[in-house]
């Protein structure tokens, strides 16, 4: 019920004719947030924090250059596991070893490819910590067809992969 021109109660029915096209104010302002409209200050006075923790120690390198990636493929050997392979290319100059993975979109999403990268990173980095790593580059990967046996193994049986594939790597 609404109030006519003249003061007279009327009924209406309310439906897309009776809507005007003209936009309010009030849709407007609902298109920013408060936030932008009112910016707070922080309650506290912002503190820097103490020292950084040092830098860690690197026992592997990356291999980051295109030339050591075409050399790698051309030279390197290979090598297998039941999990893993890894191609290898020994070179002396090359201290700390450099180490690439290579985990495609074939092993699952990117959560457990980079879970598998983490875990595989510090299993290398723990056989060059122990000096079992030859000096040169090795570039990592999981076989296709055992991909998902290797997600669901354990580490330390991950771990016996690894040292596998390293005591199979040609010293020199």
């Amino acid at each position: 019920m609404y109030l006519d021109q003249t003061g007279f109660i009327e009924e209406r029915r309310r439906s897309e004719a009776n809507l005007s096209t003209k936009s309010t104010s009030s849709c407007e302002e609902a298109r920013f947030p408060s936030s932008n409209e009112y910016p707070r200050w922080p309650r506290r006075a912002e503190v820097t924090s103490g020292k950084r923790p040092g830098s860690s120690l690197r026992l592997i390198h990356r291999i980051r250059t295109a030339h050591e990636f075409s050399r790698l493929d051309a030279e390197g050997i290979q090598v297998r596991t039941d999990v893993l392979w890894c191609k290898f290319l020994a070179d002396p100059a090359m201290s700390p070893p450099r180490v690439a993975f290579s985990i495609g979109r074939a092993h699952g999403h990117a959560v457990c490819r980079n879970l598998a990268r983490r875990r595989l990173r510090e299993l290398f980095r723990r056989q060059a910590q122990m000096n079992l790593l030859p000096c040169g580059a090795l570039m990592v990967g999981i076989i296709r067809s055992k991909s998902e046996h290797m997600f669901d193994m354990s580490p330390e049986m991950l771990a016996q992969q690894v040292q596998k594939l390293v005591e199979g790597l040609p010293t020199q």
